[in-house]
């Protein structure tokens, strides 16, 4: 994972030489995550057993590499907050999650229109931190619990994985010249659990951009 990581970022590098434009941004937003929860047999559990979606966040930074007229590479750097939740109910406590990356994904973009581009590719993340709480039953007495049982705790690295990886794919539209709005989706494709059965990450994420061109247009 960290070979395949490096090269994509030498392969960034060598691309960014040679790009006709180069553009460097900030960018930041909500997202909405959950997982999907398989069985030990990688079949997927029945739909009921799936956990809610989550709010959370990204904040990070962003390279557009101009290739042709139409085509772009954009990778970027996230600092990316997930999670996924189980709703308390009768007899059942409920359980929350929150996990925090470092994200690279690139986005191998087309030039739909001007403004409008539709982007397509891998990212790879490095787990910073994964976090629980238990939720209380809705017929559960709150005051018989200790104050610290509501509190996350942070869970073993032998619970969650370090690494994850998936697919990415995206909309960009740039609202002026350098401010841009950015509609994701997100398709884990590891297994996020070591400890049986299988999570995989999904999450969309909404955000602005604010490109700052650093090159515009080499000859």
């Amino acid at each position: 994972m960290k070979q395949l990581t490096l090269a994509i970022l030498c392969m960034a590098l060598i691309t960014a030489v040679q790009a006709q434009d180069f553009n460097f941004g900030v960018m930041a937003g909500p997202n909405l995550s959950t997982a999907r929860i398989t069985e030990g047999d990688g079949e997927y559990i029945d739909k009921i057993e799936q956990p809610a979606y989550v709010i959370g966040f990204y904040i990070g930074g962003f390279a557009e590499l101009g290739l042709t007229d139409k085509f772009s590479l954009r990778p970027e750097l996230l600092y990316t907050r997930l999670g996924y939740r189980y709703a308390a109910e009768e007899d059942v406590d409920g359980f929350r999650l929150k996990s925090d990356y470092i994200t690279l994904p690139v986005f191998a973009e087309y030039s739909i229109t001007e403004q409008l581009k539709v982007g397509l590719g891998p990212y790879f993340s490095a787990k910073l931190t994964a976090k629980a709480k238990s939720i209380p039953s809705s017929d559960a007495d709150v005051e018989e619990y200790p104050d610290e049982w509501f509190d996350y705790y942070t869970l073993d690295k032998e619970e969650y994985k370090t690494f994850d990886f998936g697919l990415g794919i995206g909309l960009s539209y740039l609202i002026q010249p350098r401010l841009g709005v950015n509609l994701r989706y997100s398709h884990g494709l590891a297994n996020i659990w070591d400890h049986g059965g299988g999570g995989y990450n999904r999450s969309f994420r909404l955000g602005v951009s604010y490109a700052l061109p650093l090159n515009k247009g080499k000859k």
